[in-house]
């Protein structure tokens, strides 16, 4: 992302939220906290009918927020979930503490968590943004979380029994050589000996079975599908072509496509990214993005760069059935590579 360097406090506090939301958006696929706020408090509350800051807590009371100071602005954060928290003037300039000032004076804070708490009606949910709900993918994401959970439970279960088991055996084993030596016809003095080396014995028994348990703890197999994201990176370089279009769609600037309906997966590289897509980084500057079914232009369009786009699209898909996306100047430059290296177009489209 492209920001404009700025020495506000206000201003880098806003960029920090506005990362944090899209980075947890983009990892699970649900909607953030500012997102939610934008859209629930900050389009749904008119300020204009609110008189004073009395009435506007008020009013934030059903969403289960308060509305408090922070730096040298204001922040709305969740009345149960303090690490839940977005600037206020995220919601819309409206929001913005000297705005609110202007308004209502000087800031007079509100009520407590506990009666915010109390008052709640339609606080912040972790929900799926709206392109996942419709989408089978989301769906089988959370088989895969709900399948990783239960393994890991039956997991846990059965190395608590293993463990316990070990441990019994291990009392028991020493209990009886106890009681053995303890039965023996010998005078006390030698059995005070026995029972030492006994001792000796037990201990080093039990930073053995120390070690085995340890060992056995590290064999659990982790099944867990990671973040949203990285199961859409794994699903599309197994060649899945709703993950692909998932993850394309973020996607911007020149590109060259494939159109067959047969989706490649993608080599195993160890340059490859969480977005399931390999990073090429070639000579004169230019960077390429390759994933399943495109060979996406990283910076700018020169012409060298076109060239060695143009190069890595016939190795990946051969001479027939691309497809070019990009500005239209930018496509034509495209396309004149393209026929010096004997590339076959299929069609163009704006992007």
């Amino acid at each position: 992302m492209l920001c404009r360097v700025t020495h506000s406090a206000d201003r880098a506090f806003v960029l920090t939220t506005l990362h944090r939301a899209r980075d947890f958006e983009a990892h699970q696929s649900l909607e953030s906290f500012a997102r939610w706020a934008r859209r629930t408090i900050g389009d749904g509350t008119k300020l204009e009918g609110i008189a004073s800051w009395a009435a506007l807590h008020d009013a934030l009371k059903p969403f289960g927020v308060r509305l408090v100071p922070r730096g040298n602005g204001l922040a709305i954060v969740d009345a149960t979930r303090s690490n839940l928290a977005c600037k206020a003037s995220a919601l819309g300039r409206r929001w913005s503490k000297q705005r609110l000032c202007e308004r209502y004076g000087e800031f007079v804070p509100g009520p407590s968590s506990a009666e915010v708490t109390r008052d709640q009606a339609s606080p912040y949910a972790e929900l799926p943004l709206r392109p996942s709900r419709d989408d089978s993918l989301w769906r089988e994401y959370q088989d895969a979380l709900h399948a990783a959970r239960a393994r890991r439970i039956e997991q846990r279960e059965v190395l608590s029994r293993k463990v316990d088991a070990a441990r019994a055996a291990h009392r028991r084993q020493f209990k009886l050589q106890h009681h053995a030596i303890a039965a023996l016809p010998i005078p006390a003095k030698d059995k005070r000996r026995h029972y030492k080396a006994l001792s000796l014995q037990r201990k080093a028994a039990e930073r053995k079975l120390g070690a085995t348990i340890r060992h056995w703890r590290t064999m659990s197999v982790d099944t867990r599908p990671g973040s949203w994201k990285q199961f859409l990176a794994a699903q599309a370089a197994r060649g899945d072509r709703r993950a692909s279009r998932r993850l394309g769609r973020q996607w911007h600037g020149v590109a060259i496509t494939n159109s067959e309906k047969q989706v490649r997966g993608l080599p195993l590289r160890s340059s490859r990214t969480s977005r399931g897509s390999v990073i090429h980084n070639l000579p004169g500057g230019a960077r390429l993005r390759e994933s399943a079914r495109s060979i996406v232009l990283l910076g700018d369009a020169h012409d060298q760069a076109l060239e060695q786009l143009v190069t890595v699209a016939s190795r990946r898909f051969g001479s027939k059935g691309v497809v070019l996306l990009g500005r239209k100047d930018v496509r034509r430059r495209l396309a004149k590579v393209a026929a010096r290296h004997d590339l076959e177009i299929d069609q163009e489209r704006e992007r």
